[in-house]
This record gives structure tokens, C-alpha cells and sequence, in this order.
């Protein structure tokens, strides 16, 4: 064996997923040290005293939900400066998602079933913060809500589902759109930054400036993150496009596609509500088992859908990343708004440039060399002028990471 090609979640990681921090209106929630977080600060040399990494469990712990923070638990969000993107980001977890619940219906002995353990744990956290999701019916979900004096101190709200727009790997983004507690209609949708970030109404407002820069925070202490968003829906626009939908869904040919478009026209001009941030531990002995097969010269290739400051930080948790081990950055992120000819221009000029200085310090890369490429430009290292070069340069690297990879890239 010379090579082994791994995924992350649930071979390297448990899948086990806990809500461990957000960002509500561009403010920052949670502070607890993660056990990525601190593993990789090992690895990357860091002194131990700066980290807490044997902070307990939270005093508010449950399986999914792993976060203390006395800005937000209790109720104490409605004296948050922005109580009102609190209460929509709330809903938001609370009934954009497609889990159901098993067993008792009460508040300690609730299950969640779900497509994914990260909708399980953001239910959760909707109910650890008082907005619980306990029934579901055809057409509507019903959450008991704790926060509006209007409506009573703790009351079911019932939310009449209109439509699903359902999550799917090329969307990377979830919506529901259905009848507010106000009567307004509204869309909630959360999903992955760039899917929302290229909808919001302005990606460049405060809130938008300031959750981004909590995303790479996140994502640099090993954390998953997702974006939440809603807008409101004027009733004559959403009643021309539900009959668009309609159309798209009943289509003989083509049908995926139809209702991919007619979705997209509806997810724009998204408000900004803020991020979540969720943990998903290694699993034991994993970097271990990494040393032992690097020590071995087994070249290991870890294909991950994580955004590159969590695949680099992961990297580093579990040993595929050195401290003294060079590495090689090609990430489309460096390019910003660059055309596809410019971007693909520059993975090779980035190969080139390895391959040069390689050649003319005489390094013998092995396992010196760690190479991180993302999914765009991975699409452009697989093609037939790319593809020798990029090999020449993997070959001469004992690790590789692929972060933002597809499943199809994964699986080709």
C-alpha cells in the first residue's frame, strides 16, 4: 500500500455533532476551547498556557449541544442589543430543517431523526434556547416558544410550511418558506457561506463584515459552520412564483433542474441573521494511526467539503500537518473575483513556482511537504493540460488535503 485516500466526517471524526458557538447580528457567542482546536495547537507549537483545553462539558450540556454562554441561555438574549435578529435566528433552527421527532414529545426526553447529525444539533440548540420543536404535521411544524409576552410567557406557535426548498449538495443551502407569527410570509434559509453570501441583499453591511470574519475564526479553531438568513416575501410576488414552482415540480423533463432555477430566483436578497459554528471530534487514536502510517511512508490524501482554515486546523489535530513540515496553499480564496482562465492560470503558475524552487534548493520534499488544494482549483489540476504537472507535484508530497471538495470530485 503506497496510498490511502480517506474522507473526513466519520472516518477521521465521529460524526458526532454539537453546537459550540454562533454569531447573532455580527456578535460573537460561545468562547470554549474545542478539542480540534486545542489538539492542533500542539501541533502547530503553540504554548499549552494560552488554551483551556480541559475546560469541562457545559453546565447546559446534551448530546448535540455543547455551548454556556449566559448572553443567550435562560431567555437572557432578549436583553442582547438586537433581541430581534436573536428571536429570528432562533426560528430560523427551529423550523428550517426537515428532522423529525421520536418518542416522548416533552421537553428531557424528545429525539430528533434528520438526514444529517448537524440538523440534529441545531434543533437541539434551537430548544436549549427556548424555541422547541416538538410536532410535526403535513403542512406545518409547531414549536413552543419562550420569549413573547404577547402571546403568552411559553406558547406553541404553529408555522404553516408552504414550501421546501430542499438541501442538496450543488445548492449547499436549505430554505422553507412559510406564515410568520405576524401573518407575513417569510423565508428562512441556512446553508454554506459562499451559497449565502452571494444572496444577501448587502454582503458588505456591518452584520455581513463582522460574521464573516467569525466564520474564519471558526474555522480556524476546526469547527463546521453554516449561515442562517431569512427575508420577508411580498404576497403578490410570492404568489407569481409559487405558481412557477408548481410548474417546475409537475415538469416531465428536466424536472431537478426546473426547480433548481425557479428556487433560485426566490433565494435572493437574504438578510443576514448571523452563523453557527459545530463540532465534530476526532476519532480516538486517529493521530496515532496517521503517524504510524506516515512513519510507514504510506502518503495519505484526506478529501474534506470543510472550508480550508478548518481542513488546515483538522490537518494539524491529527497529524497530517507538521509544524516543521513545508506546506503548499492553492486555494481559489486568493484570487477573489478572478475569471476561470485567471484562477487556472494561477494554479499552474503556483505549480510551476513549487516545482522550480524545488529544483533549484535541491529540497527533497517527502515528508517535508504538505500540499492543501480547494475544490475550484482541484477541477483545474484534473484537467488533461494540468493534470501531469499536478502529479508531479502530489507525488513529491506526503500529505494532501482537498478541502471544499464536491462528492463528485470525491468520488472520482
Amino acid at each position: 500500500v503506497e496510498y490511502i485516500f480517506s474522507d473526513k466526517t466519520g472516518t477521521l471524526t465521529q460524526n458526532i455533532m454539537e453546537f459550540r458557538k454562533c454569531s447573532i447580528g455580527g456578535v460573537i457567542y460561545g468562547s470554549s476551547v474545542t478539542e480540534i482546536q486545542g489538539s492542533a495547537s500542539f501541533g502547530m507549537r503553540l504554548p499549552s498556557e494560552q488554551l483551556n483545553v480541559n475546560r469541562p462539558e457545559s453546565e447546559f450540556y446534551e448530546k448535540g449541544f455543547n455551548f454556556d454562554d449566559q448572553r443567550l441561555m435562560g431567555g437572557a438574549w432578549r436583553n442582547e442589543e438586537n433581541p430581534e435578529i436573536c428571536k429570528e435566528f432562533f426560528r430560523c433552527l427551529s423550523v428550517c430543517h426537515s428532522a423529525l421527532p421520536e418518542g416522548e414529545t416533552t421537553l428531557e426526553k424528545i429525539n430528533y431523526q434528520a438526514a444529517s447529525p448537524d440538523e440534529v444539533a441545531l434543533v437541539i440548540a434551537a430548544k436549549k434556547l427556548g424555541f422547541f420543536f416538538h410536532r410535526r404535521t403535513t403542512s406545518s411544524v409547531i414549536v413552543c416558544e419562550s420569549h413573547v409576552e404577547e402571546l403568552g410567557w411559553i406558547q406553541d406557535v404553529e408555522y404553516k410550511i408552504l414550501n421546501v426548498l430542499e438541501f442538496s449538495s450543488s445548492r449547499k443551502r436549505q430554505s422553507v418558506i412559510c406564515v410568520h407569527p405576524s401573518g407575513q410570509l417569510v423565508l428562512y434559509c441556512k446553508g454554506a457561506d459562499t451559497a449565502i453570501y452571494q444572496r444577501l441583499e448587502n454582503s458588505k453591511s456591518p452584520t455581513a463584515l463582522a460574521t464573516w470574519s467569525h466564520l474564519e475564526k471558526f474555522a480556524s479553531d476546526g469547527l463546521r459552520t453554516l449561515c442562517v438568513a431569512y427575508r420577508f416575501l411580498d404576497i403578490d410576488m410570492y404568489e407569481s412564483w409559487n405558481e412557477m414552482f408548481r410548474h417546475a415540480k409537475s415538469s416531465l423533463t428536466d424536472r431537478e433542474q426546473r426547480i433548481h432555477q425557479v428556487a433560485e430566483s426566490i433565494e435572493q436578497q437574504l438578510v443576514l441573521l448571523g452563523c453557527v459554528a459545530i463540532e465534530d471530534k476526532l476519532q480516538d487514536g486517529v493521530p496515532m494511526c496517521i503517524h504510524t502510517l506516515l512513519q510507514a511512508g504510506i502518503k495519505i490524501w484526506v478529501l474534506t467539503g470543510d472550508k480550508l482554515e478548518t481542513a488546515i486546523n483538522v490537518g494539524y489535530a491529527c497529524g497530517l500537518i507538521d509544524a516543521d513540515r513545508r506546506q503548499i496553499v492553492i486555494s481559489s480564496d486568493a484570487k477573489g473575483d478572478s475569471t476561470e482562465v485567471e484562477i487556472k492560470d494561477w494554479v499552474k503558475q503556483q505549480f510551476d513556482l513549487y516545482l522550480e524552487d524545488a529544483k533549484q534548493h535541491r529540497i527533497t520534499m517527502g515528508n517535508k511537504t504538505t500540499l492543501v488544494i480547494d475544490g475550484r482549483c482541484l477541477t483545474y489540476a484534473l484537467e488533461p493540460d494540468l493534470q501531469e504537472i499536478f502529479f508531479k507535484v502530489s507525488y513529491q508530497c506526503f500529505t494532501v488535503i482537498c478541502c471544499r471538495v464536491t462528492p463528485l470530485q470525491k468520488a472520482q
